[in-house]
């Protein structure tokens, strides 16, 4: 039995009115609701280090205790534990509030988070840390960033190593974005599952 022609042609304008309204409703979350979640997101990020910076700063001699006593880092001394921790705590934190040299700021915080994970305490929200600076170092900042502002400006740089790095930096967001958002896929379900699974033997 053929389809009836006026239930055809309804159902090929409900189809298309969908996919307007998925379009639309896409590009509405992409320039207006994810640049000021990504910004929220970085700032939330990069007040974690710049408030446990400031307060090592303010108290130094409480820093070096800490360094010592606390969390000591196998492989470094006390003093340079504590210069080291506190530099990438304020200068990282800072420069990834504004998003300048954010990939730069995410290595060096995502490492330090490593440190913190593997010669202190292991705890998950460390491990969230370390997904999103793994983002943040393929990705870049979002548009609300000074790394954005400065972008078009830096490429066309008359300085040929300024314009490799940023063509560099182009070339792993192209290539390395979506292995690293596959891995975040895996690491988040397999981080679901091993919840769920322990909840079910409680």
């Amino acid at each position: 039995m053929k389809p009836i022609p006026q239930f055809d042609k309804v159902f090929h304008r409900l189809a298309i009115g969908c996919q307007l309204f998925v379009d639309r409703s896409v590009r509405i979350v992409r320039q207006w609701v994810w640049p000021r979640v990504e910004v929220t997101m970085r700032l939330w990020l990069a007040k974690i280090f710049l408030v446990s910076g400031i307060l090592k700063f303010s108290s130094w001699q409480t820093a070096l205790e800490l360094a010592a006593h606390e969390y000591p880092v196998s492989f470094l001394s006390a003093a340079h534990s504590a210069y080291l921790g506190v530099s990438v705590e304020l200068f990282g934190g800072a420069l990834l509030a504004i998003g300048a040299m954010t990939r730069f700021s995410a290595v060096a915080l995502g490492g330090l988070s490593l440190v913190i994970q593997v010669e202190y305490k292991p705890l998950d929200n460390q491990l969230f840390w370390m997904a999103l600076f793994a983002w943040y170092a393929v990705s870049g900042a979002g548009p609300i960033s000074v790394d954005r502002l400065m972008a078009r400006g830096l490429a066309d740089s008359a300085v040929g190593l300024i314009s490799r790095i940023v063509t560099s930096f182009r070339w792993v967001t192209l290539h390395a974005k979506p292995v690293c958002l596959s891995l975040l896929r895996i690491w988040l379900a397999t981080s679901l599952l091993i919840g769920v699974s322990r909840l079910g033997l409680q």
